[in-house]
């Protein structure tokens, strides 16, 4: 039997919960409110990959611009565009088109025109590891259920094939037993990690659950989290 291959993502205290990474190729969403530090744990994902595990990385950015990504993190000391001149790390700026829900590749909007540029990205690097944040920029114009489920097929099939381990954002709205807006991710993908702010008292507390993750067995409980100059780190 072949043995399930594991894909580290350097974040102190995470890897253990999986007993020692994600499984490789597949497609993961973290879903969490505004605020719960989704596009951290997704940067320090690629960022660890790069630099202690030499996966080069590409990260689709779908709302807020590369740039000020890259300005609001450089003070966790991650220098990414230091590792963007190194040829180690592409960002796509999603969010300056408007994805249409026409899957015809040969589309200047449509959904198949934006996975051959992130195809492109990933075989000019060989990258490994990739990010879209958030999803939901890309699935909107997908109006019905089944669309956004074939789309989602889609993405994932399209990274499994470049043999990628991809991280997927979503904002997890307020409404009790939703994981996204659509909550049709979380039975597409392969695996599910929530962060939540929880207020106790005057204290706020971070916390996070792997509500599911195919092939390997997760640790189910809830776990603390801090956000430090260093990035995330669970307790």
């Amino acid at each position: 039997m072949k043995q399930l291959q594991k894909v580290p993502t350097g974040i102190e205290g995470f890897d253990g919960l999986l007993s020692g990474g994600i499984p490789k190729g597949l497609t993961i969403l973290v879903s969490g409110n505004s605020g719960t530090g989704k596009t951290i744990f997704s940067i320090q994902y690629l960022y660890e990959g790069i630099t202690q595990f030499k996966e080069n990385a590409v990260f689709v950015a779908c709302e807020e611009s590369s740039e000020k990504i890259k300005s609001l993190l450089v003070g966790f000391g991650w220098d990414l565009e230091k590792l963007e001149k190194e040829g180690k790390l592409i960002f796509i700026d999603a969010g300056k088109r408007w994805i249409t829900d026409i899957a015809d590749e040969s589309t200047e909007f449509g959904l198949g025109s934006l996975l051959n540029e992130i195809e492109a990205a990933v075989r000019k690097i060989n990258a490994k590891r990739v990010v879209i944040d958030p999803s939901t920029s890309v699935l909107m114009p997908f109006k019905e259920g089944i669309a956004v489920r074939r789309a989602l097929r889609k993405i994932s099939a399209k990274l499994e094939s470049l043999d990628c381990t991809t991280i997927i954002t979503a904002e997890r709205p307020e409404m009790e037993g939703m994981v996204t807006r659509f909550n049709i991710e979380n039975f597409v993908l392969d695996g599910v990690i929530v962060l939540r702010n929880v207020v106790v008292g005057n204290k706020l507390n971070r916390i996070l659950v792997i509500e599911k993750m195919r092939g390997v067995k997760q640790d189910a409980n809830v776990h603390k989290f801090d956000i430090t100059n260093t990035g995330i780190v669970v307790t």
